[in-house]
């Protein structure tokens, strides 16, 4: 502007210069506010601060007029494209001009984190900042959306290498933090960064890109690599840990390899093929005791019963398997912990039965024993009952007859039928002499006739 000098700052102050800064004189600002940063557009000068503040001069800086700026949140940062003009700042705010900044209207933002930095690509804006916020607008800042950073880290800083797109920072002392998008911003996948320093700017030197930061860090990313990070396919189950721990081993730079969260990773992924052995041999032990238990013949019901009873027992406890979890994943390795616990369980189960029959039979048998015990002799009681009343009996018709005034030689010849009679005369003994007893009866009724 030649001569002319302008300057800016706390309080809404300015002050200005028309003789290369020999003096200077105050101009009003319109605003008590703080002014960080301007926008130049030949005579047309643009102001904008703390609280929302903008205020524009038409006149190179002669005079000012405050204009709202529709949000009270501080504008730090500006993208200006022709006649429009967006201004963007703390608490995701965002606010937009189509006049040349004549007036300026709110524009969501999709965030209500600190916006850092922008990347322009014709109508494509992309906001980026505090706690891994990313906005993005395909129609030069009339509208914005959010978009998915993956990460809570701030992201700061950016690069573009031809198509591709470099978010990255942290926090000071800490962070590390590097997300890249091959599809204009639309979406982001984590690159690895082999630190965790605060990675405050980078450079593109041929084909890498040096990021610096925190302690004099400084991390060399190839761009091949980047696309193999990003892009990296493995197949499931053991195939795949075998193909990700030879990435890991042989493909990763040797910086990038010795971060301990590369280690960390690749030592789950040892841990993993331990128990996947683990389960393998069981599955192997499993499936030849249910290969031995089919060659029985089928008769055995009692094994074809077992191996229904283990089939249901599994399938209950397992329950039904998800399709959609990967085989590879922390699922699969909770739904392999499930069925061991579910082996135990059956076993559990088995030797339980087991000692529950022991049980049944120490439970059951001395009651039976007891009770044959009484049986024996409530009948042994019941005989000899039975054997003194029919003595007595016996006796009671004697003496009746007696008393009926029979002779001598009748209650002789009474009295010895009445021995024979006797009930005392039949022995109760065992069931086999039922017939000997019958025998005795006979002849001895027959000698006394």
């Amino acid at each position: 502007m030649g001569q002319t000098i302008l300057l800016h700052g706390s309080g809404g102050t300015i002050t200005r210069s028309t003789d290369g800064g020999a003096s200077f004189a105050a101009v009003p600002s319109g605003t008590d506010q703080d002014l960080w940063e301007s926008v130049v557009s030949g005579q047309t000068i643009l102001l904008h601060g703390s609280g929302g503040a903008i205020t524009r001069s038409t006149d190179g800086g002669a005079s000012f007029t405050a204009v709202p700026s529709g949000t009270d949140q501080d504008l730090w940062v500006s993208v200006v494209d022709g006649q429009t003009i967006l201004l963007y700042g703390d608490g995701g705010a965002i606010t937009r001009s189509t006049d040349g900044g004549a007036s300026f209207a709110a524009v969501l933002s999709g965030t209500d984190r600190a916006l850092l930095g922008s990347i322009v690509d014709g109508q494509t804006i992309l906001l980026h900042g505090g706690g891994g916020a990313i906005t993005r607008s395909t129609n030069s800042g009339a509208s914005f959306a959010a978009v998915l950073s993956g990460t809570d880290w701030d992201l700061s800083s950016s690069i573009v290498v031809g198509q591709a797109i470099l978010l990255f920072g942290g926090i000071p002392f800490g962070g590390g933090t590097i997300i890249r998008s091959t599809d204009g911003g639309a979406s982001f996948t984590a690159v690895l960064s082999g630190t965790d320093r605060y990675l405050s700017s980078g450079i593109v030197a041929g084909q890498a890109i040096l990021l610096y930061g925190d302690g004099g860090e400084i991390i060399r990313l190839s761009d091949d690599l980047s696309i193999l990070a990003a892009a990296l396919s493995l197949p499931t189950g053991a195939e795949g840990d075998t193909a990700l721990l030879a990435f890991l081993d042989g493909t990763l730079p040797g910086h990038i390899r010795n971060a301990p969260p590369v280690q960390s990773l690749r030592q789950s992924l040892l841990d993993i093929q331990t128990q996947r052995r683990v389960l393998n041999r069981v599955h192997v032990e499993t499936q030849t005791e249910r290969e031995r238990l089919d060659r029985f013949p089928y008769s055995l019901l009692l094994l074809g019963k077992q191996r229904e009873d283990f089939a249901s027992f599994m399938a209950i406890c397992r329950g039904t398997p998800d399709a959609a979890i990967p085989a590879d994943g922390p699922a699969e390795i909770a739904a392999d912990a499930m069925t061991l616990a579910c082996l135990s369980g059956w076993q559990d189960q088995r030797q339980s039965e087991t000692e529950s029959w022991w049980q049944t039979l120490a439970v059951q048998v001395p009651p039976g024993i007891l009770l044959l015990f009484l049986l024996s002799t409530l009948a042994a009681l019941y005989r000899y009952n039975l054997r003194l009343a029919g003595f007595h009996h016996s006796r009671a018709d004697a003496l009746e007859l007696m008393a009926m005034g029979k002779t001598k030689e009748d209650i002789e010849q009474l009295a010895s039928i009445a021995a024979v009679l006797a009930a005392d005369k039949v022995i109760f003994g065992k069931s086999d002499d039922a017939t000997r007893q019958a025998g005795e009866l006979l002849k001895a009724v027959r000698g006394s006739v």
